[in-house]
């Protein structure tokens, strides 16, 4: 079964847009935290660690939800021992937490 192994491998949970972690106890310190320790990295090393399919709507893709901002990008953070991924399009992150 493949598919089913592809899914087996993620190992993070989606914390939320941006603008809405920040507003959150802690959550200002941890956004300038992400962004101070990012590390870009390629679409595909993004998309091998975070299941996308449980944010996107049922048959949407990533390139729809990114449509024509050129400016989008990936990236991975460690922040206090923890990994993080996240992208920015439109001026907002996406963020997911390695959960062990």
């Amino acid at each position: 079964m493949k598919y089913l192994k592809l899914f087996e491998n993620f190992n993070t949970k989606y914390l939320g847009q941006c603008d809405r972690i920040r507003k959150l106890p802690g959550g200002e310190e941890l956004w300038h935290k992400l962004i101070a320790n990012e590390v870009r990295i390629t679409k595909e090393e993004f998309l091998s660690k975070v299941d996308i399919k449980t944010f996107l709507d049922e048959d949407e893709t990533i390139e729809d939800f990114t449509g024509t901002d050129k400016d989008t990008y990936y990236a991975k953070s460690i922040v206090d021992g923890v990994v993080y991924y996240f992208f920015m399009t439109y001026g907002f992150e996406f963020i997911w937490k390695t959960i062990s």
